[in-house]
């Protein structure tokens, strides 16, 4: 079984979203509909209500977890790939590295 369970910059994560991947964003929702990436499979799982929602992800699709600066992803990762996740990648630096990188986002750069 190959896994793909790494840390990525935002140029690799956004190959990955044109590639279909699903990104999981962890931040609340107030905060997502001010400002999120602009990626194809956007899904939101706040940070606060992870550990009781994970199993809604799919295992057989890549995942690309996301947070504001990639810490509370990173600890997403983890989670996942204790339960048996193989194609899940953090986001490297979270949406403020994505943001410098100036890959495409939705509403307010400066609610973020």
């Amino acid at each position: 079984m190959t896994t793909d369970t790494t840390e990525i910059n935002s140029l690799s994560a956004y190959n990955k979203a044109l590639q279909g991947a699903i990104f999981v964003d962890l931040r609340e929702r107030s905060d997502v509909e001010q400002f999120a990436l602009d990626v194809p499979n956007l899904v939101i799982v706040p940070f606060s209500e992870f550990e009781s929602c994970f199993a809604v992800l799919p295992q057989d699709r890549d995942l690309v977890m996301i947070c504001k600066g990639g810490g509370k992803s990173n600890w997403a990762l983890q989670h996942l790939v204790t339960q048996g996740y193989t194609r899940v990648n953090n986001l490297q630096g979270g949406i403020l590295q994505w943001v410098a990188n100036g890959l495409p986002v939705k509403g307010n750069v400066e609610a973020l």
